[in-house]
């Protein structure tokens, strides 16, 4: 049996750097996402999976869940990470709940149904179940409520399953705070104050999607079961800031 690693959204920047550093390290990793990555590897398996269609289609969701334990019936799952995740901002006047609601089916619901999928597995391996939030759960922004209560309700699903299934599971929230990605450039209207950021950071640096995925690689390969519920911040100290 082999040693394999759940990812969603593993066609994002968060996800394919994951993905890679997780290959390098000798891992067999199974991408999740709607979207192929550019990965070309005898250890890499893609799945095709809408997580929109997943969560609200009974016939989608059967056919991933089949196609999942297949996956699974001879290996071992030693992970599910999620990163999974999309971003729409709107004045709250003006969301619409259709809006709010996709928000919802992919950064939170697709996570719960996912992961009830694969408790057996990751029960009987003592697996880790990690989930990529987002220093949004608690310090936010105008118009980020869509994105911001998705994020919070992940980390609060994270520490929720660790008092279940804390004797089996670790699981573990992570909240990156400035990640350099297209998701950041698209929350800053004013380009002036992205380049302006990083100022602001005591770090004085905007974290990269390899600061992520080598934090979750180290998450892997120490398996600190006493880590089980933590929810690590990883913002460069801005999260500390009073305003």
């Amino acid at each position: 049996m082999n040693d394999f690693i759940f990812i969603t959204g593993s066609s994002g920047e968060i996800g394919v750097s994951i993905c890679k550093n997780l290959l390098k390290n000798g891992f067999t990793v199974v991408g999740l996402d709607i979207k192929k990555n550019n990965i070309r590897s005898k250890n890499y398996v893609h799945l095709n999976v809408d997580l929109k269609k997943f969560v609200n289609n009974e016939i989608y969701y059967n056919k991933i869940k089949n196609s999942i334990n297949k996956i699974l019936e001879n290996n071992k799952l030693k992970a599910l990470i999620n990163c999974a995740a999309i971003q729409k901002l709107s004045k709250f006047e003006n969301l619409k709940l259709q809006d709010l609601k996709t928000t919802f089916d992919i950064n939170f619901f697709s996570i719960v149904k996912i992961f009830k999928l694969v408790i057996r597995y990751m029960k009987k391996n003592h697996g880790i179940f990690i989930n990529i939030s987002s220093i949004h759960s608690q310090s936010t922004k105008k118009n980020f409520f869509s994105y911001s209560s998705s994020k919070a309700a992940l980390t609060s699903f994270t520490k929720s399953m660790s008092l279940e299934f804390g004797r089996y599971i670790s699981s573990i929230a992570i909240e990156p705070g400035a990640i350099k990605t297209k998701m950041l450039s698209a929350g800053f209207k004013n380009k002036k104050d992205l380049k302006n950021l990083k100022k602001i950071i005591p770090t004085n640096k905007i974290a990269t999607p390899s600061d992520i995925s080598d934090l979750v690689i180290t998450l892997i390969e120490k398996d600190i079961r006493y880590l089980n519920g933590s929810v690590i911040d990883i913002s460069g100290g801005i999260k500390n800031y009073l305003n």
